[in-house]
């Protein structure tokens, strides 16, 4: 196996552990800060770090054409450039990081000081608000080094960091809740672990990249204009991305129907936990697309993009099938017998459908950013938001909860599966298309045997029928999968799994 493949597989390896170790962190998490903080204090949590996560934005999409043009320039060894666009990012960044901290005494200061959040622990709200913004605007200056990692396809040791340190921080927390500290406690563990992670980060990043400079002289401006022009459009499908997870959220707060709003929270929680286990097995495409592209092999850029999109699809439709067979009863059982768990599984069907077409498309999306056409992705998040805010008051008021997943969320993702291929094969090749066809008929056949073992299987609310109910999702998945390869693509995959074999059994 080659040392690509290794460290690929190595990398996927250790992303799903840490994603599983999140999940199973948050799983753990969230009743237990339910149930200790109390649900005002709780629903306070929740909205401090929704607030922090739209800082974000200000990212302004420099990050993904960071990443691209430094691994770019690692991969064809021209380190100047590379040292030069590590600058100016860091220059960027770093004050990126000042105006989230002015932006956030501005919003501690008025905000919080006309809203009725203070009121409910003194001022307690407002620290947390001020620290949880301190931890992102000190994590900004190290996005200046993604593309060093993604240049070397060392997305195990990241992964093995950011796993000791959930595990660290979610340790801490329990500590010191139990002993009834509240929010500002728990923010102040973000901001020490999350320092710390990113100082190693860092650290890492440089150990790598043995050429890495830092000098003034090295913050270029025509650096500068390059990056704003490949990220202008990034920023849009950040953004996009951004309000996808929170339009919900905030639609169900403006129609006053915050009680209602935990039904809705667990099973977003849920759909989403599910989309970063598959994230963080399956997004390394990126990288291979610019190295394939940046060397000129057309071929291997379009076997790259096709082999990616199809994994992506029997994850998606494997997680799928998951929730179909035990959804319902996991939330009954995670979330106790007063939950409505059957609104919230119709809730998650909405949301899980809409988030894995988006995750199954990504490919799409990384090989456009990958040919500089990312703006027909940006163009096509622009009419997203459009639909999604267009038809929030319709699905509303006959739909309920149900309405407003589906408003904000599916139909999100029915724009961006009829129109993101279509501008992907106009910037490439309309023969990227032809796996659209196969999975389509892959998905519908996998449904339909979904749905039909479910008829047969008995439904009970215990931790293993969930279990085993669950799990006849993967043999049901994968039995029809053979249909999407080809026979050079079989014969990649069964070679990777022998030798993957041998290794282990050599342990």
């Amino acid at each position: 196996m080659t040392s690509i493949a290794n460290r690929l597989i190595r990398g996927s390896g250790l992303r799903v552990l840490q994603t599983l170790v999140s999940i199973a962190i948050g799983f753990w998490m969230l009743p237990f800060l339910y149930n200790n903080l109390g649900a005002e204090q709780y629903g306070v949590w929740v909205l401090l770090g929704s607030t922090v996560a739209a800082f974000y934005m200000l990212d302004l999409g420099f990050s993904q054409a960071i990443t691209r043009y430094v691994a770019e320039y690692i991969y064809t060894e021209r380190f100047q450039e590379a040292n030069k666009i590590i600058n100016t990012a860091l220059a960027i960044y770093s004050l990126l990081g000042l105006i989230i901290l002015l932006a956030a005494v501005l919003v501690a200061r008025f905000f919080f000081n006309e809203s009725e959040l203070n009121s409910i622990s003194d001022n307690a709200p407002q620290i947390a608000f001020f620290i949880l913004a301190l931890s992102l605007a000190l994590e900004f200056p190290a996005k200046a080094f993604p593309g060093i990692i993604n240049a070397y396809l060392r997305f195990d040791r990241v992964a093995q960091v950011r796993t000791a340190f959930s595990i660290i921080n979610a340790i801490a927390i329990y500590l010191f809740v139990s002993e009834g500290y509240g929010i500002v406690a728990i923010a102040i563990i973000g901001l020490t672990t999350n320092s710390l992670s990113t100082l190693i980060y860092a650290l890492f990043a440089k150990s790598l990249f043995k050429q890495l400079l830092f000098s003034r002289e090295l913050i270029n401006k025509e650096d500068f204009v390059e990056i704003y022009h490949f990220s202008k459009w990034v920023f849009i499908i950040d953004t996009a991305y951004l309000l996808k997870d929170k339009i919900g959220i905030w639609a169900i707060a403006a129609f006053g129907m915050i009680a209602s709003l935990p039904i809705f929270y667990a099973a977003q929680r849920l759909a989403e936990y599910a989309g970063t286990f598959i994230n963080q097995a399956l997004a390394m495409s990126t990288p291979l697309l610019t190295k394939y592209h940046s060397e000129g092999d057309i071929e291997k850029l379009r076997e790259t993009h096709s082999l990616f999109f199809k994994m992506y699809v029997i994850a998606s439709v494997t997680t799928m099938g998951g929730f179909i067979l035990a959804g319902e009863a996991f939330l009954k059982v995670w979330m106790g017998p007063d939950f409505d768990a059957k609104l919230s599984a119709e809730i998650l069907f909405v949301l899980a459908t809409s988030s894995f077409i988006m995750i199954s498309l990504q490919p799409f999306v990384s090989l456009l950013m990958t040919l500089k056409k990312h703006k027909y992705a940006a163009i096509i998040s622009m009419l997203e938001l459009s639909a999604s805010t267009a038809s929030i008051l319709v699905f509303k008021d006959d739909f309920g909860l149900v309405g407003i997943a589906t408003a904000c969320l599916l139909t999100m993702a029915i724009v961006r599966l009829t129109l993101l291929p279509i501008a992907t094969a106009q910037a490439a090749d309309k023969s990227i298309l032809t796996p659209l066809v196969w999975s389509g008929l892959y998905v519908a056949i996998t449904l339909l045997l979904l749905y039909s073992t479910k008829l047969f299987i008995s439904v009970s609310n215990t931790w293993l029928a969930i279990l085993t109910n669950a799990s006849l999702a993967l043999p049901l998945a994968l039995v029809p999968a053979f249909m999407l390869f080809n026979a050079n693509e079989r014969k990649v995959i069964s070679r990777a799994i022998s030798q993957l074999s041998k290794r282990l059994s050599q342990r």
